[in-house]
C-alpha cells in the first residue's frame, strides 16, 4: 500500500499539467456537487434562492472544465480572458440572490444540521483558496491562476450563502438586511477585480505571445 502511494505521488508529480488538470477535475467535481445539492433544496422547497446558487455554481463548474481545456491549447489566453468576462457576468446572479433575500425579507436556511456542515465547507473553501492564491508563484500559468481565482469566488459566496442561512436561523429580518448589503457589496466587488485581473493577464499573455 505505501508502494503504491509512493508511485502514485511520483505519478501526480511527474506531470505539472497533468497535476493541474486532476486538480482541476477534483475542483470541478466539487463545484457540481455543490451545485446538485442546492438544485435539489431548490427543488424541494421550490426556493428561488437555491435555484439561482445552483445556477451560480453550476457555471463555476463550467468554468474550471474552460480552465482545464486552457492547459492544453496554445492560445490558452483566449481561455482565460473568457474566465474572466464570464466571472464578472456572473455578478448578475449574485447580485439576484441578494436582491431576492433584500426583497422578501426573509432567507434561505439548510435543514436540520445540514447548516453546520456547510459552514465548515464554507470556511475551509475561503481559507484554502486565499492561501492557494497568495502561494501563486509570479510565473505561475494563466490557467492555475483562473482555477484559483475561480475557487476564489466560489468560497467568498459560500461564505454569503452561509451568512444569510445563519441570520435566517438565529437572527431576524432587520438583521438580514443589515449585514447581507455590505457582504454582498464586498464579495461583488471582489469578484469583479479577480475578473478584471484575469482579463488584464491575458491581455498581457497575448501581448508577450506566451503560450500557457
Amino acid at each position: 500500500m505505501k508502494r503504491l502511494a509512493h508511485r502514485a505521488a511520483a505519478w501526480y508529480r511527474a506531470d505539472s499539467v497533468r497535476a493541474l488538470r486532476l486538480r482541476l477535475g477534483l475542483s470541478f467535481a466539487a463545484n457540481a456537487l455543490y451545485a446538485l445539492i442546492n438544485a435539489v433544496y431548490g427543488f424541494l422547497n421550490h426556493s428561488y434562492w437555491f435555484g439561482t446558487l445552483a445556477v451560480y455554481y453550476i457555471c463555476l463548474a463550467l468554468m474550471r472544465a474552460l480552465a482545464g481545456t486552457g492547459t492544453a491549447v496554445k492560445n490558452g489566453w483566449r481561455l482565460c480572458r473568457a474566465c474572466g468576462a464570464l466571472l464578472c457576468a456572473l455578478n448578475v446572479v449574485l447580485a439576484g440572490v441578494v436582491v431576492l433575500t433584500l426583497k422578501d425579507g426573509h432567507a434561505f436556511s439548510y435543514a436540520g444540521n445540514l447548516i453546520y456542515a456547510m459552514a465548515a465547507y464554507a470556511f475551509y473553501a475561503l481559507i484554502s483558496a486565499a492561501v492557494q492564491l497568495a502561494r501563486s508563484r509570479r510565473g505561475a500559468s494563466s490557467a492555475l491562476l483562473t482555477s484559483r481565482a475561480i475557487s476564489l469566488a466560489a468560497a467568498l459566496v459560500s461564505m454569503l450563502s452561509l451568512e444569510i442561512a445563519l441570520l435566517a436561523r438565529f437572527g431576524s429580518e432587520t438583521e438580514i438586511v443589515t449585514f447581507v448589503i455590505p457582504t454582498g457589496a464586498g464579495i461583488l466587488l471582489l469578484n469583479t477585480a479577480l475578473g478584471a485581473a484575469l482579463i488584464v493577464r491575458a491581455s498581457r499573455e497575448k501581448q508577450s505571445g506566451k503560450a500557457l
